[in-house]
């Protein structure tokens, strides 16, 4: 079992709509093994993490822009942001395996392995860097999956 927890490494200078790059994740691993007989074995996996976080803001003004005057003052500065948008992101990821293991003989084996997971993403992002409310993205996913094999 994980979890990590910091504040903010990068300071939101305008106010109410907090700061970015911080961390607020954890996961759990488990696993359970069950061998009826010493030539068949059961192997069950699974695992689940979750995150809400403020990611890390990877848009930062390289020259100044004329509309954003506290924008410009943070140009250089790369522990301070000016984020109009209350960005965040969500993840959630979990899955569960079966293998089965059976020896038919001393040279024959068979192995099976079945798993399935799903993820689920949601995030949004200020991405023109300025205090101005002009340019964000939502961003949004969610996978499933199911692998069978003998």
């Amino acid at each position: 079992m994980t979890y990590t927890k910091h504040d903010d490494y990068e300071q939101n200078v305008l106010p109410g709509l907090g700061g970015a790059a911080n961390a607020n994740h954890g996961g759990v691993k488990a696993q359970l093994l069950f061998t009826p007989t010493d030539d068949l074995q059961f192997i069950t996996r699974g695992d689940f993490s979750k995150a809400r976080e403020h990611q890390q803001s990877f848009f930062q003004l390289m020259a100044p822009w004329p509309f954003s005057p506290i924008a410009n003052s943070l140009i250089g500065n790369y522990r301070k942001v000016a984020l109009d948008t209350a960005r965040g992101a969500t993840t959630q990821v979990w899955g569960i395996s079966e293998e089965i293991n059976y020896n038919v003989s001393t040279h024959i084996s068979l192995k099976s392995l079945t798993a399935y997971r799903r993820e689920h993403l949601s995030a949004v992002v200020d991405s023109d860097a300025t205090e101005i409310p002009f340019n964000f993205n939502t961003q949004g996913d969610r996978d499933r999956g199911l692998l069978a094999g003998v």
